[in-house]
Parts: structure tokens; C-alpha cells; sequence
């Protein structure tokens, strides 16, 4: 009897405790578990024992639950067994790895993890490390390096958890299966304030516009766009197609942005105008195929960073991408057939390598400019540096000639062991360009006219004949080509005539049409080198111009008013003037 009365005590005891910790803490009153299994509290049965240690305790049973009181607790546990953690508040039982290595590694199955506060991890928060059916719930996990990472683990559920103030990222997965990336997660998880947005098996939606962190798993045709992500791992997309990201900023947490964009059995998708300082990779496409990589712009943070990265990827365009300060601006490796054109590669160590495997590349109009190793390709024999037309800018490293001015280099250019550009061009490529030549003796003293084209060629060897009204240009492709022009029409004003080669080429209401000062014009031609004429009727008229300044302006306004509702004299009139 005396034994049951001691019994009886410690439970009253433990009883008043709970409440009196649950109503100092403001926290609801803690609420048991149902469990089949045994139970225990820490530290109150375990004397004088870490809390590693009480979860190695022979007396803590596999699916057995510890509870842990409130106050701070160090800890950098390895969960070893199936157990349920249960934190009596999550505002007031802290769990703190002191800044050294991770506050807690899940190794065991069936773990439930709930009610702490998870911080000062040196490496990770919580990590599940390759393992599955793990339960994280109702935790602040805040200050670590990496917040909350499954790694290589399958099956977990996450919700209504606080990740948040990483020094890394928040939240991050990795896998190389399928399975590693089949996760119940809802938006009740947050990071950094923002919901995460852990999407499986959704078809047709936009990703809403306040998403913390995004991952896109088995859907197919979502959109992501104009989000700014802060302290996360990278945007996943996985196993899914007919994905599009576009305008998403990265912000640098103190370690960088582990990787921009990742692709992952990805088909049909489009990832662009990507911003981001990266401290691994900008933009990885794994295992995908048909995909579109343009107009990102992705800067190095160290020196083990890379731009974009394709591994066992066929297929897929990487087009206008500026990449700087990289270990390698562009890496390939065991892919097919995949084209790289337009990027702009600038002071990497690397600025595209090209690795075991990657045959079948076409690689024409990038800019190399002060890598200090502007290409590598003796692994991809495969793989050819130009169409057969055109091929890459390569700055300072060639110098050979361009005597025909077509902006093609006689020379060929070798970059590597055997490995050479055919068709290097002369001047740096861009699909939008403006040329300035000198229009003193064409105008007038001391004026300047632009003449705009955007076109998919090599454009070369600008010439205005102002005797003949004609503007004439070489176009060079390997593919089909087109030239949009946009002309001053203090320049030139048509009608217009156009040859390509010497042939007319037919213009109409869809392909020349002026726009106050501007006549625009739409040309199309087959691959290969092409001599372009347009030939003009006026020179330097304008269309409003009624005082012949070349321009349209307050005078041309004040002569429309004097002159408003006039009519042409008639010849009786005209004769009584002379007369008079």
C-alpha cells in the first residue's frame, strides 16, 4: 500500500507539472498520444543522462514514445530507432546543437518528430538520412545551416512545420529514384513565413504567387512565375512535363543557392529569365529531354560553381544564357543531339566543357570572352562547334581574318586536341543589333542615324548607297533564316524594293509597314550566305514633315494650323494673282 501511495504521489506530481509548464509556456495543455506501446519522459526518467543517450537506452523500445519536458537541451542525436519525440511545447522544448554538426539524423524508420524547437545545427536541422515512413510535425525549426533535408528517404509526411532564418536553405530533398521523391507535404509548412509548395500529381494550375519553396512532382502543365525565393535549396521539377518557370529571382542566403533550377525526368518544359548568384549550379537537367534553357542569367558565388549542367539529357535547346564566373559556364556529359546557341560565357574557368559522352552537340553563335579555358570537347568527338555556316565568337583567343566581310573568319579556330571551330566569327553575336556607321556626308554635320535589326544570321558588310537609295547587308545562316530591319526614315522612305541574291523578294502589309519615323520590314531566307538590297524611292522624307527638317516636331504643328481647311487655288485664282 505504501508503494502504490509513492506511486500515486509521482503522479501527481508529474500531472501538476505538466499543467504548470503548459500554462507558463502559454501552450495548450500537452495531450498524450495514443500509443500500444510503453512511454517515457525526459530527463525525468533519466537520471543524469543526455538525450542521445535516453534514445539509446535499452529501456526505450522500438515504437515506444519519449516524451521530453520543457527547457533547452543540447543535442546532436543520431534517432536510431522507431520512436515518437514528443516536445511538451514547441515554443519552450529547444532542442540546440550549439553550433556543432546536426541537431538531429533520423537513420530508423517510423520516426515522429513533434512540438520542438530545432536550432543551432552547424549542418543540418532534421535530416531523414535513407530511410522513410518518418512524420515530422508541429516544430520551429529555426538558425541552422540546413533547415529541414530528406535525404534519399521515401514516404515522409511534413506539416505544420516553422522552417525559417537558414543560414543555407530552408527545406531541400534529394534522391536519384522516383520513390525519394513521394512525400505528403501541404502549405501548412512554411518557410521563411511563405508556404512550401511540395505539388504531387497536379495538372494545369499556376504555383500561387507567395510560395516559399517550390517542387513540382509528377504533374504536368504548371506554371511558375515571378516569384522571389529566398534561403532554399533550388526549384525542383520531377518526373513531370509541359512545366514552365519563368522570371524567378534567387536571393543568396550566407552559403549561396545550392542550385537555381533543377530538371529531374523532365520532358517538354521551359525554364527562363532565371536570376542567381550560385554556390553549386545554376540550372541542372538530369535524365530530361525536349527542354528549353534561354535568357538566364546565372553568376558563380565560388569556385566550385557551374552554370548549367546536363547530364544523360537529350534533345534539349540552351539558348541566350549569360553565364560568368563559373568553373565550367556549360557542362555536358553522356548526352545527345543537344544544341547550344546565342549563350554569352564570360570569365569562367571553363567556358563550356563538353564530357564523356555528350555527342551529337551543335554548338554555334555563343560568345567565349576571358575564360581561361574558353571550350573542352576531346571526350565528344562526336559533337561539331559550328553549323557549317557560322560558328562561335571566341574574343581575344582568335585571330585569324575576315577578308570578304562577310564576319566569318577564314581561318578555322582550334580550341582543343583536334577539336576546332570552322566558321569563327568575327565579331561578338547578337540576335539584336544596332549599326552606326558614319552618316555625316549621308544626313547632315555632326548626326549619327541608327539602323536596328534583330535576325537569327550573321550580318556583315553594311553598306548605304545614297546615289541609288539602297541599303545593302550579307546574311549569313545554317538554318533558315529571317532579318528584321527597322530604318530610319530619314534614311530612306519608300515605297521599298527588296532582293535577296538578287531575286525580289515580296513585300506586303505584313512584312513593311511604317510607324511614325520608322519603316520595319520582315525578310526570310534559306540557309547559307545571302547578299540582302532594299532600295528605297525617297530619301530622308518623313511622312508629317511638311517644313523638310527631317523631322516631325512643333514647327510641322504650327503649319498645320495656319493651313488648316485650305484648299489648292484654282487656276482662275493662280491667274488673277499674276495678273494683279
Amino acid at each position: 500500500m505504501e508503494g502504490d501511495r509513492g506511486i500515486n504521489v509521482k503522479v501527481v506530481v508529474l500531472a501538476i507539472a505538466l499543467l504548470a509548464s503548459s500554462l507558463i509556456c502559454g501552450a495548450r495543455f500537452f495531450e498524450a498520444p495514443q500509443t500500444s506501446l510503453g512511454s517515457h519522459t525526459y530527463p525525468l526518467d533519466f537520471d543524469n543522462q543526455t538525450l542521445q543517450q535516453a534514445i539509446w537506452n535499452d529501456t526505450v523500445k522500438e515504437g515506444e514514445t519519449l516524451f521530453v519536458q520543457t527547457g533547452t537541451f543540447p543535442a546532436n542525436l543520431n534517432v536510431n530507432k522507431s520512436l515518437t519525440l514528443w516536445g511538451w511545447s514547441k515554443y519552450a522544448t529547444i532542442l540546440d546543437g550549439g553550433g556543432v554538426g546536426s541537431v538531429m539524423i533520423v537513420s530508423a524508420s517510423n520516426v515522429k518528430i513533434t512540438g520542438f524547437t530545432i536550432r543551432g545545427g552547424a549542418g543540418y536541422g532534421i535530416c531523414v538520412n535513407s530511410t522513410g515512413n518518418c512524420e515530422i510535425s508541429g516544430n520551429i525549426v529555426t538558425g541552422n545551416v540546413y533547415g529541414v533535408t530528406l535525404w534519399y528517404s521515401t514516404n515522409c509526411t511534413l506539416s505544420g512545420n516553422d522552417i525559417k532564418n537558414s543560414y543555407g536553405y530552408n527545406f531541400g530533398i534529394y534522391g536519384n529514384a522516383h520513390s525519394h521523391y513521394i512525400h505528403s507535404m501541404d502549405a501548412s509548412n512554411t518557410a521563411d513565413g511563405k508556404p512550401v509548395c511540395y505539388w504531387r500529381d497536379r495538372h494545369d494550375e499556376p504555383i500561387p504567387s507567395d510560395a516559399g519553396y517550390v517542387a513540382i512532382i509528377d504533374s504536368t502543365n504548371i506554371s511558375v512565375r515571378n516569384l522571389v525565393l529566398n534561403r532554399t535549396q533550388g526549384l525542383l521539377v520531377a518526373y513531370s512535363s509541359e512545366v514552365t518557370v519563368e522570371n524567378i529571382q534567387f536571393v543568396a542566403s550566407y552559403y549561396g543557392v545550392e542550385y537555381g533550377v533543377r530538371f529531374l525526368n523532365t520532358a517538354s518544359s521551359v525554364v527562363q529569365n532565371i536570376t542567381a548568384q550560385i554556390s553549386n549550379y545554376g540550372i541542372i537537367l538530369n535524365n530530361s529531354t525536349g527542354n528549353t534553357v534561354r535568357y538566364n542569367s546565372l553568376f558563380g558565388r565560388v569556385s566550385v560553381s557551374g552554370g548549367i549542367q546536363l547530364q544523360g539529357s537529350n534533345c534539349n535547346l540552351i539558348a541566350d544564357n549569360m553565364i560568368k564566373n563559373c568553373t565550367a559556364g556549360i557542362y555536358l556529359s553522356q548526352c545527345l543531339n543537344n544544341t547550344l546557341v546565342g549563350n554569352t560565357l564570360t570569365m569562367n574557368y571553363h567556358g563550356m566543357d563538353l564530357d564523356i559522352g555528350a555527342n551529337g552537340s551543335i554548338v554555334f553563335h555563343n560568345n567565349f570572352i576571358d575564360n581561361k579555358f574558353p571550350a573542352y570537347s576531346a571526350l565528344s568527338p562526336n559533337s561539331r562547334f559550328d553549323n557549317g555556316y557560322e560558328g562561335n565568337y571566341w574574343h581575344t583567343n582568335y585571330t585569324g581574318n575576315d577578308t570578304d566581310g562577310d564576319g566569318i573568319g577564314e581561318t578555322p579556330y582550334e580550341f582543343d586536341v583536334d577539336q576546332q571551330d570552322n566558321c569563327p566569327l568575327v565579331d561578338k553575336w547578337k540576335e539584336e543589333r544596332a549599326f552606326r556607321p558614319d552618316m555625316d556626308y549621308y544626313v547632315e554635320a555632326n548626326t549619327t542615324v541608327t539602323l536596328s535589326t534583330c535576325s537569327n544570321s550573321t550580318l556583315a558588310s553594311l553598306r548605304l548607297d545614297r546615289e541609288s537609295s539602297r541599303i545593302s547587308l550579307s546574311a549569313t545562316c545554317g538554318y533558315s533564316g529571317f532579318l528584321n530591319i527597322t530604318i530610319p526614315r530619314r534614311w530612306l522612305d519608300g515605297p521599298f524594293q527588296v532582293k535577296v541574291d538578287g531575286n525580289a523578294f515580296t513585300l506586303d502589309n505584313d512584312n513593311c509597314y511604317a510607324i511614325l519615323d520608322y519603316t520595319l520590314i520582315h525578310i526570310d531566307y534559306s540557309k547559307g550566305t545571302h547578299t540582302i538590297e532594299i532600295i528605297g524611292t525617297q530619301l530622308g522624307t518623313i511622312r508629317g514633315d511638311l517644313n523638310g527638317d527631317g523631322k516631325v516636331d512643333l514647327f510641322d504643328a504650327v503649319i498645320l494650323l495656319v493651313n488648316y481647311g485650305r484648299t489648292a487655288p484654282t487656276e482662275e485664282y493662280k491667274l488673277n494673282e499674276l495678273n494683279n
